[in-house]
């Protein structure tokens, strides 16, 4: 792991990660403070490749990407972890809802913001 990415006490922080959210056809990545930035598959792939980034459902981002694997940290998958009886809908926008961030389905953009905010809870 990147040393950039360790808090004071050497242990991963998940509010240091950059977040990736992976659409259809794109995707957005948020790294630091800086406004989301749009990019292509390959784009994506690479940067997923390179550093280890906060993402929902792992397993359809790899097969979006064209990806055997990746260093990341699924969201959802913390979510089952975290709340093992609490149902959720195996997405961005239905972590989110089921985290009380409302529903944010006309509001992509926003998602890897909103996903960095979801890891905190």
């Amino acid at each position: 792991m990147h040393g950039d990415l360790r808090g004071d006490d050497g242990a991963p922080a998940l509010d240091m990660l950059p977040v990736l959210h992976v659409g259809t056809r794109s995707a957005l990545c948020l790294a630091d403070e800086e406004a989301p930035k749009v990019l292509a598959p390959a784009a994506s792939a690479e940067r997923l490749g390179a550093t280890p980034h906060l993402l929902c459902n792992l397993p359809l981002v790899l097969r979006r990407l064209g990806l055997a694997r990746a260093i990341a940290f699924d969201l959802l998958e913390l979510f089952a972890f975290v709340r093992p009886a609490q149902f959720t809908v195996p997405t961005a926008a239905g972590l989110l809802q089921a985290l009380d961030l409302g529903d944010r389905s006309g509001e992509t953009e926003r998602i890897p913001s909103l996903l960095r905010a979801a890891a905190q809870r």
